[in-house]
C-alpha cells in the first residue's frame, strides 16, 4: 500500500511538472526544496553507513555501493527537474526521460532478484497421505516440520498450527528468542508449546524415540512422529513465580528444575505456592482473533495459553476486563480467583482503530469537498447536462 501511494504521488508530480508553468513561484520553490531534500537524505545515508558497517562489516562494500547508486539516481532525477524548470526540456521529452530514468533504477535493482527456475509448489504437498493423517486429528496442538521435504508454512495452509507460524521475516522478538533457546525436541520448553506431531524424514528420527515415536509411515517422503510429552495448549497452573523483567523470566524458564506443567513464570504477576487443585477447562472458541475458555477452579490459579503475548491482545473474565500477563517469557496468562470463569481473549490492534479513524475522516473530507464542488458548479453546466439528458433519454 505504501509503494502504491508513493507511485501515485509520483505520477501526480510528473504530470504537474510536465504540464504546469515552469516559471511559476511554486515551481521554483519545488526545485529548491527537492534539492535540499535530496541533499539531506544523501548526507544522512552516508553518515549512517558508518554505523551499518560496524554492525555488518562483511557488507561494507555492498552498502557503500547502494548509497552511491542512490546519490547518482537522486542527483539525476533532480537534474531532470532542473532542466525542465529552466525550460530546456519540453514536456514530452521530460516525461519520456523521467520514465526511462525510473526504469533504469527498477530494472537495475531487480533484474537478478526473485529468479527461481524451480517449481514453487515443491514442499507444499497438499495431497500428501501424511498431511491427511494430521488433518484427521483436529485440535489445538502444534506441528513441527523437521524435514526439508515440507515447507514451514505448510501447516497453516492446511488448516493446522505450526511451531514457527507462517514464514515471515517480520517476527516477534520474544517468541523468536524463545524458539532459538527452546532446547531439544521433547524438552520442557518444547513440550510447553503443545507440539504433538513432528514431521521427520525417512531416515534418522528427529528426536529421542523413547518419547518421540513414529505413528505414520505410509507417506513416501516423510514420517509422522508423536511427541508423547506434549502439553496442552491451554492449562490451569497452580504455582507461579513472579519475574521483574524479561531477562529474569528468560533465566527462570531455563533453570534446570523448571517444570512448565507445574509452574509458570509470570512477569510482574502474583506468585503462587500451593498444592495443585481441582479444575475443569473447556475450549469454547478458538480462531485467529478470539479465543474463549470456560474454567472452574477451587484455588487461585493462572490460565496459561501457549500463544504469543502481544500488547494488542485483550481479555475479559466473566465480561470484565482483566490484565493479560506475559508468562514463561513469551506466552499469555490470566489470573483466576477460585470459582467459575468465562475467559475471552480478543485481538484488538491499536493501529487498525487509528487507521479506521483516519480513513473515516478522509472520506468525510472528500465528501465535504464533493458537496462544495457541486454547489459551486456553474448553473449553466447543470442546465446543459439536464438538456442533454432530455434530448437523449436512456432507453
Amino acid at each position: 500500500l505504501t509503494d502504491f501511494g508513493v507511485a501515485a504521488l509520483a505520477a501526480f508530480g510528473l504530470d504537474a511538472l510536465a504540464t504546469e508553468d515552469t516559471e511559476s513561484a511554486e515551481g521554483k520553490w519545488f526545485l529548491v526544496s527537492s534539492g535540499l531534500f535530496v541533499g539531506l537524505i544523501g548526507w544522512g545515508l552516508w553518515r549512517q553507513r558508518a554505523v551499518w558497517v560496524e554492525i555488518r562489516p562483511d557488507r561494507a562494500a555492498q552498502m557503500g555501493t547502494a548509497v552511491r547508486i542512490f546519490l547518482i539516481l537522486a542527483a539525476g532525477s533532480w537534474g531532470l527537474v532542473w532542466l525542465r524548470m529552466k525550460g530546456w526540456l519540453g514536456a514530452a521529452v521530460f516525461a519520456a526521460l523521467a520514465v526511462l530514468w525510473l526504469g533504469l533504477d527498477v530494472i537495475g535493482l531487480g533484474w537478478q532478484v526473485e529468479l527461481e527456475p524451480n517449481d514453487p509448489a515443491v514442499g507444499y504437498p497438499l495431497d500428501s497421505p501424511a498431511l491427511q493423517f494430521l488433518q484427521n486429528d483436529p485440535g489445538l496442538h502444534r506441528v513441527d516440520i523437521a524435514v526439508g521435504a515440507w515447507q514451514a508454512s505448510l501447516p497453516q495452509m492446511a488448516g493446522l498450527y505450526g511451531l514457527g507460524g507462517v514464514f515471515n521475516p517480520l517476527q516477534l522478538a520474544n517468541y523468536t528468542a524463545y524458539l532459538g533457546a527452546i532446547g531439544p525436541r521433547g524438552g520442557p520448553l518444547y513440550n510447553l508449546l503443545g507440539v504433538k506431531y513432528v514431521v521427520g524424514g525417512k531416515g534418522e528420527p528427529p528426536g529421542d524415540t523413547n518419547f518421540i515415536v513414529p505413528v505414520f509411515d505410509e507417506d513416501p517422503d516423510v514420517t509422522i512422529y508423536l511427541n508423547t510429552r506434549a502439553l496442552p495448549r491451554a492449562q490451569v497452573i497452580y504455582n507461579a513465580q513472579s519475574a521483574a523483567n524479561a531477562d529474569a523470566a528468560f533465566a527462570a524458564i531455563h533453570a534446570p528444575d523448571f517444570d512448565p506443567a507445574q509452574e509458570a513464570v509470570v512477569m510482574n504477576g502474583r506468585p503462587l505456592a500451593q498444592s495443585p487443585g481441582q479444575y475443569t477447562l473447556q475450549i469454547l472458541r478458538y480462531d485467529l482473533n478470539q479465543a474463549a475458555f470456560a474454567v472452574a477452579t477451587d484455588k487461585p490459579a493462572y490460565l496459561l495459553l501457549s500463544d504469543v503475548a502481544h500488547p494488542d491482545w485483550q481479555a475479559t473474565d466473566n465480561g470484565r476486563l482483566t490484565p493479560i500477563l506475559t508468562a514463561d517469557y513469551a506466552l499469555r496468562a490470566v489470573y483466576l480467583e477460585p470459582g467459575e470463569h468465562k475467559v475471552l481473549f480478543r485481538y484488538r490492534p491499536a493501529g487498525w482503530r487509528l487507521g479506521l479513524a483516519v480513513s473515516g475522516l478522509t472520506w468525510g473530507v472528500i465528501g465535504w469537498f464533493a458537496v462544495c464542488f457541486w454547489r459551486r458548479w456553474p448553473l449553466q453546466i447543470r442546465q446543459q447536462i439536464t438538456h442533454t439528458q432530455q434530448k437523449f433519454p436512456r432507453p
